[in-house]
């Protein structure tokens, strides 16, 4: 049994590993979608948005910030602020809310550190 929940763990996890490699679609946030030329960056059509197959493959990114997919056979930009994808954002921040001033009346946690 314990054999059994190691193995499923351990296959959740490559999935997730697996999935988080590939760039995808997950949502589209308009009714209608704008599809690109990539060389002229022209607008091609609009396509509704329940046309398309969810989750949507991204091949690439350009240099305009589009996101190339493939639709009905060819490869199309489409704007990635009309497109909710699988990327996830990694930040390194670390806190430093330090205040160099005199406190007087009162302040919202400015210069109090870090909360844990």
């Amino acid at each position: 049994m314990r054999y059994k929940f190691l193995s499923i763990l351990i296959s959740l996890s490559l999935l997730q590993f697996a999935s988080a490699e590939t760039l995808q679609v997950t949502e589209l946030r308009k009714s209608k979608i704008n599809l690109y030329n990539l060389q002229t960056g022209n607008l091609v059509k609009k396509v509704p948005r329940d046309q398309f197959s969810l989750p949507l493959k991204v091949m690439r990114e350009t240099q305009n910030n589009r996101l190339v997919i493939v639709f009905e056979g060819s490869e199309y930009g489409i704007k990635r602020r009309a497109a909710k994808t699988n990327d996830r954002l990694v930040s390194n921040a670390q806190c430093n809310n330090s205040f160099k001033a005199e406190k007087s009346g009162v302040h919202r946690g400015l210069g109090e550190g870090c909360a844990q």
